[in-house]
């Protein structure tokens, strides 16, 4: 009986020793599964829709917090700015076989490289609303690349190659300049226009250029600008700055890949 015993307990002892316990099973998996989770976050290839979605989703954003089911599409991308809208989705049909989906813009936002702001303009994209985000997200990649920005070395060169030739308007009590720019768009030749400051007054104007004929009623202006009245026909643009003694006018026209530049001064 004793001999039996001893040959229990050794086969017991035995039987110990030949591997872990559960618990040291299940941790071993759970230490594995977070290296396999670091190894594919560090080799992750962002896009730069991946980047901004991070970024909106981890911001302030009212509609972020609103709605519990968001997504986010990039709408258009500049060298100066990046739109972003934010929609929901919503099935408006009756039978469950077949689903109809129906898109709803709950917020448009901007992020702007060059300061990494993000901005709400859905209620007034003249003053938006500055949103705070989750900077750590910008040390994972390089917007700016990823997202085919020029940076400011790139916008010098290429500015200095789109050639300007400009001869001198005379009229009948209206003076001005006449230019051809080889290489541009009605929206970066305007964005010149109010950044460089070429007409006087240059503040009041639309940071961005309007995509419809509109007027605007200036007050308070020390030099009399009464109003700004925008033509905006196709590819042309003219825009009219009203003073008490005269008019100053900007025209804008595409031809090709240039811009013809008209700004005139011209008296009651």
């Amino acid at each position: 009986m004793t001999r039996i015993t001893l040959i229990v307990f050794i086969l017991f002892m035995f039987g110990c020793k030949k591997g872990p316990n559960k618990s040291e099973q299940i941790l071993a998996k759970v230490d594995t599964a977070k290296n396999e989770i670091k190894v594919s976050e560090s080799n992750k290839v962002y896009t730069c829709e991946d980047v901004l979605r991070e970024i909106v989703l981890s911001s302030d954003v009212e509609a972020i917090k609103k709605f519990k089911d968001i997504f986010i599409r990039v709408e258009n991308i500049s060298d100066d700015k990046i739109t972003i809208e934010l929609y929901t989705k919503n099935n408006l049909s009756d039978s469950p076989n077949q689903k109809q989906i129906v898109e709803n813009a709950v917020a448009w936002l901007e992020f702007l490289p060059s300061s990494n702001q993000l901005q709400d303009i859905t209620l007034d994209p003249e003053n938006p609303k500055m949103a705070s985000f989750d900077k750590n997200i910008l040390s994972k990649v390089n917007i700016l690349q990823t997202c085919g920005i020029k940076t400011t070395t790139n916008k010098v060169a290429e500015k200095s190659a789109s050639k300007t030739d400009c001869k001198e308007v005379k009229g009948d009590m209206l003076s001005g300049e006449e230019c051809m720019i080889v290489s541009g768009t009605l929206q970066s030749v305007y964005n010149e226009i109010v950044s460089d400051k070429l007409v006087e007054d240059s503040k009041y104007l639309s940071k961005e250029l309007p995509k419809k004929t509109n007027s605007v009623n200036i007050s308070e202006n020390e030099n009399g600008l009464m109003q700004i009245k925008y033509n905006v026909t196709g590819k042309t643009v003219n825009i009219e700055m009203d003073y008490p003694g005269g008019v100053t006018s900007i025209d804008l026209e595409q031809k090709g890949n240039g811009v013809k530049r008209t700004i005139t001064e011209s008296a009651d």
